[in-house]
């Protein structure tokens, strides 16, 4: 016999770094945006829907959110599958939105609303962690390529095959570093870079570094990346450096951005790091995931070697094996040596 629980509850969306919260912001034109975002690692799932908010305990999920037609954006884990109600701007129209729109809605829009809002119905998600889910609405900006990738896609009701199709642009970051792999592959990915509308400059070297990461993971692994699609977003107001939700990673704006025009290498640098972190987090940790937090350790300690392993061939001629002794290791050695070290694993009070 299969039982099916239904719960109906409410939500109100406050400011704050956790959960599923709102935050504003201020673009170029000096106009103040809402966006809202969700960051549940370790335990704000539960802030958000009713759940078992534990890592061990993964579920699919099929995503429907309500939200303003565009410019507003809405994200989740999986593609987009469809969408109803409502009806879609014409190109070079625009759409105002106002605090009243920035709330939890139901999938049904209130009455007299219909006609200014759209329910959008992502894929099912693959059995997922629920601090591992994720969405974003708000007014976006984005940059894509078909990022090809040599193993075929796994063979699962949620990993659709998609053409190949190149339509990256050519981002002269320096003479020194590995070109994002061309030619006749086993499929390709969706890859998008996401950010405020104003940023739309400061995205090409972070969508160079995803699709590479992508296509290194593969290869040292063997392992297919498991989603159809891979998108990293920006977000104004984010606590954390970056997370790794399942084929919607988020970041804090720093992390992810630097400008297309200037040669700023440290900046560069850093963010071919964290994106390499957390594309390697799509297989350890994602994929594989920890059975409770005591072993958090395993996440991070391949997603911190890999990182570097990436990193290094995105660009082997920007030394961060030369970098990992100090920046890694000797941290490392330093935390084990004080008297209140600890065992990596470390069991629940009983």
């Amino acid at each position: 016999m299969r039982l099916v629980l239904a719960l109906t509850f409410s939500y109100a969306l406050k400011e704050g770094l956790d959960g599923f919260y709102r935050s504003s912001f201020v673009d170029a034109s000096n106009q103040t945006k809402v966006m809202a975002s969700t960051q549940f690692e370790s335990i704000a799932a539960r802030k958000a829907f009713p759940c078992f908010d534990e890592p061990a305990f993964k579920a699919t999920f099929e995503i429907k959110i309500t939200a303003p037609p565009p410019p507003i954006v809405v994200l989740s884990n999986m593609p987009l599958s469809h969408t109803h109600g409502g009806r879609r701007l014409h190109e070079g129209e625009s759409h105002n939105t106002d605090e009243k729109h920035n709330k939890v809605t139901s999938p049904d829009p209130p009455s007299g609303q219909s006609d200014n809002l759209i329910t959008y119905h992502f894929e099912q998600s693959p059995p997922i962690s629920t601090y591992l889910v994720a969405w974003v609405v708000g007014e976006l900006a984005h940059v894509e390529m078909a990022c090809p990738l040599t193993l075929p896609a796994p063979d699962t009701p949620w990993s659709t095959h998609h053409g190949h199709h190149d339509d990256h642009d050519n981002d002269n970051d320096d003479d020194d570093h590995s070109e994002v792999d061309s030619g006749e592959r086993g499929r390709s990915v969706p890859v998008k870079v996401w950010g405020t509308t104003d940023r739309a400059s400061q995205f090409g070297h972070a969508k160079e570094a995803a699709c590479h990461a992508l296509q290194t993971m593969e290869k040292l692994l063997q392992v297919p990346y498991s989603l159809p699609k891979l998108d990293l977003v920006a977000i104004p107001n984010f606590a954390a450096g970056a997370m790794e939700n399942w084929g919607l990673l988020t970041y804090r704006e720093t992390a992810l951005l630097v400008d297309d025009t200037v040669d700023d290498i440290k900046q560069r640098y850093g963010i071919a790091t964290t994106v390499a972190h957390e594309t390697a987090h799509q297989w350890f940790g994602d994929l594989v995931t920890l059975h409770d937090w005591t072993e958090l350790w395993l996440n991070e300690g391949f997603a911190t070697y890999f990182e570097v392993v990436v990193a290094d061939a995105f660009r082997p001629k920007w030394g961060y094996f030369n970098n990992f002794l100090e920046s890694t290791t000797s941290t490392g050695l330093e935390a084990d040596g004080v008297t209140t070290s600890h065992p990596l694993t470390i069991s629940r009070p009983t």
